[in-house]
């Protein structure tokens, strides 16, 4: 029960953390960039692909907030 539960509120913590992301992109008119895979992503196509994700703490570090651009 307790495992259901701390699984669920780790998963809550991914969903904000995804839309925070994609909140800050948004204001500042950029992309989302994954360096180790060097994707590029709009903030809709981030929020589709990993709004379900179930990640360890600290992964979405690994993002950053860019202008693809330049």
């Amino acid at each position: 029960m307790m495992d259901s539960f701390a699984n669920e509120q780790q998963q809550q913590g991914h969903f904000i953390d995804v839309i925070v992301l994609i909140k800050e992109a948004l204001r500042q008119n950029c992309w989302i960039y994954e360096p180790d895979t060097a994707m590029w992503y709009t903030p809709e196509e981030f929020g589709a692909k990993y709004q379900d994700s179930n990640f360890e703490q600290g992964w979405i570090e690994q993002f950053k907030i860019m202008n693809p651009v330049g």
